[in-house]
């Protein structure tokens, strides 16, 4: 089942106009979002990724940690891009219908989003801005919004798998480095330089240290920042995001995970699943699927991360299925929303 453009309203989206289940998914989805950024909002960042980054955790907390870590870490993140990608799809297919060209009101809205997004990290201060990776994957998306839904899902589906393998190769890329830092610190030790190959994995090394176990120091720096002035607040957190906007490995991670989520929800909408006009069976059967699959896969990886200690190695090894995880509770939540 697919929506054709004649079944999209030209006006804009304000009462009967309006699609009631986007709004409840669009809804639910930022519920989840908050959940998980709350605690990065109101403690150290490093917290986000380590539960032990301040020290041991309490039962009470690693059984919510192990909760969220099931049920929305990522999932509603998905759901949200899913429904980005299936809003460029329904607002350029509206312009459409009123016979407006699209590409240059489409561009300024994206310009306009990446622009509030840059201030939504460097001087609203959150290190978090999703807006901005969603702007620079909208400037290409514009492109796709015409392809046919099986398409779109081949796309996503090789870039899953890219994805995927990027994950796998990581793990065991961080895995051999961590093996080799004992003889690494010893060359450091006595007082000798590294050759190419040594100092390339120290510093990766030195880079997921600082991601997921950041020394007493830097935490009391943290503290100290959130502490003091809004100014000390801006510069601390404009350290934080402009990592994650200007760093290679990041900014690849990142634009791969949005675009590919809204190339599924474009075609997801495009089938008029999102959009709730499929049967209560085909939501039924889509739910046992992704629940089945997703929260099998999410108790594993979580096993994995807590059996470890929380441990750098541990965060990686679970790392390795994340997207499979992430995807089919996303699936689940939309099927049973």
């Amino acid at each position: 089942m697919e929506l054709s453009e004649a079944t999209v309203s030209a006006g804009p989206a304000v009462g009967g106009d309006r699609i009631i289940s986007l709004d409840v998914l669009r809804g639910f989805a930022i519920l989840g979002i908050l959940l998980m950024n709350i605690l990065a909002m109101g403690m150290p960042w490093w917290v986000f990724s380590n539960p032990e980054a301040l020290g041991e955790i309490l039962p009470a907390e690693l059984l919510t940690y192990r909760i969220t870590d099931m049920f929305v870490e990522g999932t509603l993140r998905t759901v949200f891009s899913m429904l980005f990608g299936a809003g460029i799809v329904l607002f350029t297919a509206r312009l459409a219908a009123r016979h407006v060209p699209v590409a240059g009101l489409y561009y300024r809205r994206t310009l306009l989003l990446i622009l509030f997004g840059l201030i939504n990290g460097y001087i609203f201060i959150w290190w978090g801005d999703i807006l901005f990776s969603y702007g620079l994957a909208g400037l290409l998306l514009y492109f796709a919004r015409n392809l046919k839904p099986r398409t779109l899902i081949i796309i996503a589906a090789l870039m899953f798998a890219l994805l995927g393998a990027a994950r796998f190769g990581n793990s065991f890329t961080v895995k051999a480095g961590l093996a080799e830092l004992p003889a690494i610190e010893a060359v450091l030790e006595a007082g000798e330089e590294l050759n190419e190959k040594q100092q390339n994995i120290y510093d990766q090394f030195l880079l997921f240290k600082g991601f997921h176990s950041p020394s007493d120091e830097t935490i009391d720096e943290a503290i100290a920042a959130f502490d003091g002035s809004i100014m000390d607040v801006a510069r601390w957190n404009a350290g934080i995001y402009s990592m994650f906007t200007t760093n290679p490995q990041f900014v690849i991670f990142i634009q791969l995970d949005v675009i590919m989520m809204m190339l599924f929800g474009m075609a997801l909408y495009k089938w008029g699943v999102l959009s709730g006009q499929r049967s209560k069976a085909f939501y039924w059967r889509v739910l046992g699927l992704g629940y089945g699959i997703g929260l099998m896969v999410n108790y594993y990886e979580s096993g994995i991360y807590i059996d470890s200690g929380f441990s750098i190695i541990g965060q990686v090894e679970a790392g390795r299925t994340y997207d499979l995880g992430r995807f089919t509770m996303a699936i689940g939540h939309i099927s049973m929303i």
